[in-house]
């Protein structure tokens, strides 16, 4: 017997979604994610790393399932702070997971989207269905950190891209008119609006004066060219996106936004894994950074950096 559309999966959402409405709203990341499954904890300072898939380093190219997230941007970034720094390369506490939105990250607990791919996140007998959210384990690792004598030098946070896919994948948007559609739409940025104002919160509240770096999405779709069912849609979206997070960046005393939809104008195909397809024969693109991209999006954060970091 067929599913009805309130049992689909995201996954078989996504699928309908690029068959039925070409003209639908989709950006954002999300999915599974890989790594290595060494700690990356010793070390005076601390580098923060909060989010999605995006800032966890997810990629389809490896076949390594799971880590604690010093990969993607995250890696080459923290290697150019063991230059800035004298006590050497900070310590990495990567919080990100994959499939991630603004209102999960909120959660006290943990739930959908799964953290098994983060590492930090398993209890202590292995299992993953009662551990913390993100913004709850950051507060617990800021307290961590302060235990240790350790102290944040750097912060990055990457999310919102994932409330976008998530919408366009509900069973209402899909049943929507385009008047009801907009409606949807608006509310969702309400939501990444609000939900941004409490995550910074609780980034404040961990790290009171580290530098904070809020990065920005490119459009993956845009590299499809002619064959984008989401031309004319995915572009203005990913560009309201980026000026909402980059308002909050402006808010904060030592705030940055970091612009990756610029330099990855154009280059869609070479910096993300547009033109594959996740999972394989699936038909549903790939929009992760390929290792390329993920060094372009370090690039931009050592500017945006630069002068910030003491």
């Amino acid at each position: 017997m067929p599913k009805s559309p309130l049992a689909l999966t995201r996954r078989e959402a996504i699928t309908l979604l690029s068959a039925l409405i070409p003209t639908a709203l989709l950006a954002g990341c999300g999915g599974g994610g890989s790594g290595s499954s060494g700690s990356t904890d010793s070390g005076v300072n601390v580098y923060l790393a909060l989010g999605d898939s995006y800032a966890y380093g997810y990629s389809t190219q490896t076949d390594t399932p799971s880590g604690v997230g010093d990969q993607g941007y995250v890696k080459p970034f923290a290697d150019w702070l063991a230059g800035r720094l004298s006590s050497g390369r900070p310590a990495v506490r990567n919080l990100a997971i994959p499939g991630e939105t603004t209102t999960s990250f909120l959660r006290t607990a943990n739930g959908p989207p799964v953290s098994e791919y983060n590492l930090r996140y398993a209890d202590s007998g292995g299992s993953f269905a009662h551990a913390p959210g993100q913004g709850s384990l950051l507060a617990i690792t800021a307290a961590d950190i302060a235990g240790r004598g350790q102290h944040p030098v750097a912060i990055t946070l990457q999310i919102g891209g994932n409330n976008l896919l998530d919408l366009v994948t509900d069973p209402a948007f899909l049943a929507a008119n385009d008047t009801q559609r907009q409606a949807l739409i608006d509310a969702a940025f309400a939501t990444i609006d609000a939900d941004y104002t409490a995550i910074l919160l609780k980034v404040r509240a961990a790290a009171p004066s580290a530098p904070l770096f809020l990065v920005g999405y490119p459009d993956p779709f845009a590299g499809l060219e002619a064959g984008n069912p989401l031309a004319g849609i995915s572009t203005p979206t990913i560009q309201r996106l980026n000026t909402l997070i980059a308002a909050h960046a402006a808010a904060d005393t030592r705030g940055a936004f970091v612009d990756i939809y610029t330099p990855f104008l154009g280059h869609e195909t070479a910096y993300t894994l547009i033109t594959l397809q996740d999972p394989a024969g699936s038909g549903i693109p790939d929009f992760h950074p390929s290792a390329v991209g993920y060094g372009i999006i370090a690039d931009q954060l050592i500017i945006a950096a630069t002068g910030r970091i003491p």
